[in-house]
Parts: C-alpha cells; structure tokens; sequence
C-alpha cells in the first residue's frame, strides 16, 4: 500500500536479503536468512524486457547455500550474508559473523553449553569468509573458497569435534578474517580499476569502547574469550 512501490518479488522462506546486484540479465541477492532457513546467495529468472512487474515477479533459486558448507548444523543459522560486487566477471561475495550469535544460537540448542561458555565461545566462533562464484552457466554455478578454512569446530553429542566443510573447499589464498580473528564482517566489496577493495568490521575497536562500561551483556563476554584466546596464543614462544 506504499504509493509508487509494488511487489517486483518475494524472497519467501529464503529470509531477509541483505545487498542486491544485477548479472547476465538476473538479479543475485545475499541474504541474512530466515526462521528455518541458513543465508544463501540467489539468482532470479532472467530479467524480462519491461524489467520485473506484479505480475511478471522474480523467482529466486539457490546458487549456494551455507547449509551446505558449515559442518555444524546450529551454527549454520548464525551466519549472514553481505557484500556483494563483479569483478573480473565473476561474483565475489562475504559473510558476517555478529559477535556471539553462534554462541547464543547453540546455547539456545544446549544450555549445558553455559558449563564450559568459553571454550564454546571460541570453538563457535567464525570470522568473515570471503566466496567467489562463476557463473558462466547460470545453471551450473561454481563457487571457489578465497578466505575461510578447511575445518571447524563443531558440537557434536556433547563434544567438540573438527570436521571438514561440507564441501570440502580449501581457502585459495589464506584463513577466514583475512588473517585477523576480529574481522567479523566484510561489510563492503568494490571493483575499481584493476583490483577488488575490501572492507571489514574489525570488532576489536568497539571491544575497548565494551571494556570501558558499556553494558553489552553477552557480546561482552564472547569478545573477552576471544581477546584471552588471542593474548594467550600471543604469549606462547
């Protein structure tokens, strides 16, 4: 009922989209997911001539889904998708970790979680990965790991185990964050030139604003396990 705007499409049950471009004529959107869910990247129909209407929608398919990739089934739910850019006529695509919403997620699954909070904060933690899709054949779309890791931690029957992506994808040029465990988003992609900008959300500033008496309750104590993890790691010889 908003004068000037219609429906062109519907996301559905795939959640809430988060950064939108247009490719080979189709629309790809990244999403944040929904209640039952994992965020994914989709692609719609082809474009039509008079672009999308209310009675000509888009559709959306699945391109990737983090389902597929993430080894832990309730840590998958946590993840988001963002940016989103073309470069070099492949789609480049990142993800967004908030602090401590793997961590609620899987406590909410498993409350007994709480018994052992630190070792589950850092064990659920994920960093910002960076993805890169061909999509040549929009009906065979295939996506490369640029940044990310070949193994996480996963709770598994009241244990942490390591297991594989689901994909079995190795990082081409280094691990999840860019190296930096407090790079939680890539917040923004862009192709200028001859090269891809990146721009992340490192968490470890707002951390010292956190520490000084913001009342932040569980994100605080998520990124002090993680900032012990860090200085620990530090300290060894």
């Amino acid at each position: 009922n908003t004068p000037g705007f219609e429906v062109v499409g519907d996301l559905q049950d795939a959640g809430v989209g988060a950064e939108l471009l247009s490719y080979s004529n189709r629309l790809l959107v990244t999403t944040w997911g929904g209640e039952n869910t994992a965020a994914a990247l989709l692609q719609s129909n082809p474009i039509p001539p008079n672009g999308f209407t209310h009675e000509a929608r888009a559709r959306f398919k699945s391109v990737f889904n983090i389902a597929d990739f993430e080894p832990d089934p309730i840590i998958a739910k946590a993840w988001l998708l963002g940016a989103i850019e073309v470069y070099e006529d492949k789609i480049y695509w990142g993800t967004m970790h908030p602090g401590a919403q793997a961590f609620t997620h899987l406590m909410m699954k498993h409350p007994s979680v709480l018994l052992s909070a630190d070792e589950a904060v850092r064990k659920s933690h994920r960093q910002t990965h960076l993805f890169r899709t061909d999509l040549t054949d929009p009906d065979d779309p295939v996506t490369e790991l640029l940044y990310g890791e070949e193994r996480y931690w996963v709770y598994d029957n009241g244990h942490w185990r390591q297991k594989e992506n689901l994909l079995g994808l190795s990082p081409l040029f280094g691990k999840s964050g860019y190296g930096n465990m407090f790079n939680e988003y890539t917040w923004t992609l862009k192709a200028y030139g001859e090269s891809l900008y990146v721009g992340t959300f490192d968490i470890s500033g707002p951390m010292q604003l956190f520490r000084r008496g913001i009342d932040c309750a569980i994100t605080c104590f998520a990124l002090e396990s993680l900032a012990a993890e860090t200085k620990a790691d530090n300290e060894q010889p």
